[in-house]
């Protein structure tokens, strides 16, 4: 019912757009500013902290996740880099829906030890929320700070995204935000329940962000604007 785009040419946005509204029925049009969740392109930010803190010599990515962070069968353990880019050889999504239901996110991880893989850890790609959210638990032992502040601190700040947050509760804290929207499929409009399960592997999937934020985003990648080092960026954009 609502979105807010963007086109950038050279660094800088030569087209601004946005459309409908920000919840089905209620009349409240999109703005620039309208705060969307980013899903998973969450992931995203979560790679580039990454990439960051090994700039900063203060972790490995080619190191294997630490036993009792998540344990899974085959014969290593995942680097940290394969679980960023969804190599870790477990099934596509898997117990997504163990966590859509409500359990907790540690107790749904460790049953992943008991997932068989359907290839050797680093020789496939399967797309993963729960066992990629385990680098929070890398992020936290190496840094001593909770993911979601490290975040806002060391990366929304930096590049300075005017708006960025996580979770359900900062985007419900903003003057317009998007409800989700249940009427694609039904043949009638109306808003859906903004709490979801996924702020519970912020990594993953609890940022927020508007257009302009996603703006500033695309330029700091771009090099277009300060914040991210050449080397941050081409660690973050590497195979």
């Amino acid at each position: 019912v609502g979105l807010a785009a963007a086109v950038i040419e050279n660094g800088e946005p030569v087209l601004i757009y946005t459309h409908g509204v920000s919840d089905a029925g209620s009349g409240e049009v999109v703005t620039p500013e309208t705060m969307f969740r980013a899903a998973s392109v969450s992931k995203t930010f979560t790679g580039t902290l990454m990439a960051m803190l090994e700039a900063e010599g203060q972790l490995d990515l080619s190191a294997p996740v630490p036993e009792g962070v998540m344990n899974l069968q085959g014969n290593r353990a995942p680097t940290i880099e394969e679980v960023l880019s969804h190599r870790t050889g477990l099934p596509p999504n898997a117990y997504d829906n163990i966590l859509e239901a409500g359990r907790d996110v540690d107790d749904v991880r460790d049953r992943l030890s008991g997932v068989d893989l359907i290839c050797p850890v680093g020789s496939c790609y399967t797309y993963q929320n729960v066992a990629f959210s385990s680098v929070e638990g890398i992020v936290e032992a190496t840094t001593g700070q909770p993911y979601s502040s490290l975040l806002d601190e060391a990366l929304f700040a930096r590049i300075g995204l005017p708006s960025a947050s996580i979770g359900t509760s900062a985007l419900q804290a903003q003057d317009s935000w998007a409800a989700p929207h249940r009427g694609w499929r039904r043949g009638s409009n109306r808003a859906g329940d903004p709490d979801t399960h996924y702020d519970n592997v912020p990594s993953a999937a609890g940022v927020n962000l508007s257009l302009m934020d996603m703006i500033a985003w695309a330029q700091a990648h771009l090099g277009a604007r300060p914040g991210l080092s050449e080397d941050v960026r081409e660690r973050a954009h590497s195979r």
